[in-house]
């Protein structure tokens, strides 16, 4: 086995061979080659590199990682991404193809680190002499079968309370609760600048972190959208009060997973929790 390496500016070169080995794990949407361009389109520096471990005959592995210091390297890792660059086979242990992509990388790499890996795709490695795991999120995943009432009796009895007590109230005040469900790609435009505009007025915009029209996460989503949007594989929720806008979803869809990506709600509603109940309903 080896590991060969290319810059990720040519990624569109190898989206084909990305794409089919992302099938075989599940093929999920924050890891389809679609994401994967809109993310180095929008955030890459051109520096990342591209690296492909196989036996000449058939691709085991691929990763995109770049420099960070002189000697440490690591996937790349926007903060719109919710999970690491990094696919790999079964027959493909991680420790030993890190070790081979470490003596592949140039200069003199001492430490490459994978970020944010789903242990549902790639099971979580023991710890050894060479390489260590460490938790990033408690709750990454909820899987949903049977019907939805099946699903809410097992919620939180809090949960429920909170949900039916904020309906009921929006009755008594003869407040119309609305769920939009936006699929169409000519509305995505429209959608994420309602988007920013609703973010932009809450606490993120103090901090720039905010979507807005002219920034890098406004251009990232709109290109991302427009990609994933041609299968019908984009989705955003919008959740009005009467005529007012006060909740809205960016997702992504396929192979039977939603990756809900980034939330806002207005921040001005008092005693409602929008995105709860926007969450309720879809």
């Amino acid at each position: 086995m080896s590991w060969t390496l290319t810059s990720a500016v040519d990624f569109a070169r190898h989206a084909d061979a990305w794409h089919e080995l992302n099938r075989t794990l599940g093929d999920n949407p924050a890891l389809d080659p679609d994401f994967v361009a809109s993310l180095l389109s929008s955030f890459g520096t051109g520096q990342e590199v591209l690296a492909i471990e196989s036996d000449g005959r058939r691709i085991r592995a691929m990763t995109i990682v770049a420099r960070r210091r002189r000697h440490v390297w690591e996937t790349f890792q926007p903060s719109q991404a919710p999970l690491g660059l990094w696919l790999s086979t079964a027959d493909a242990p991680l420790e030993s193809s890190l070790r081979g992509l470490l003596r592949t990388l140039p200069g003199v790499p001492l430490l490459l680190g994978v970020s944010q890996l789903d242990p549902e795709i790639f099971p979580r490695p023991p710890n050894s002499k060479s390489m260590c795991t460490l938790d990033y999120i408690r709750t990454g995943r909820i899987s949903v079968t049977g019907t939805f009432d099946g699903y809410w009796a097992q919620r939180g009895k809090n949960l429920k309370h909170n949900i039916r007590r904020q309906l009921n109230r929006l009755e008594r005040d003869k407040v119309r609760p609305r769920l939009e469900t936006i699929t169409d790609p000519d509305q995505f435009h429209r959608s994420i600048a309602d988007y920013a505009h609703l973010e932009s007025a809450g606490w993120k915009s103090g901090g720039g972190t905010a979507i807005h029209e002219a920034n890098q996460q406004g251009e990232f989503y709109r290109a991302m959208f427009e990609r994933f949007g041609r299968g019908r594989r984009a989705r955003v929720f919008k959740y009005w009060l009467d005529d007012k806008l006060v909740a809205v979803d960016l997702c992504i869809v396929q192979a039977g997973i939603m990756i809900i990506l980034k939330t806002t709600y207005d921040e001005g509603v008092q005693s409602l929790s929008p995105a709860f109940l926007m969450r309720h309903e879809a």
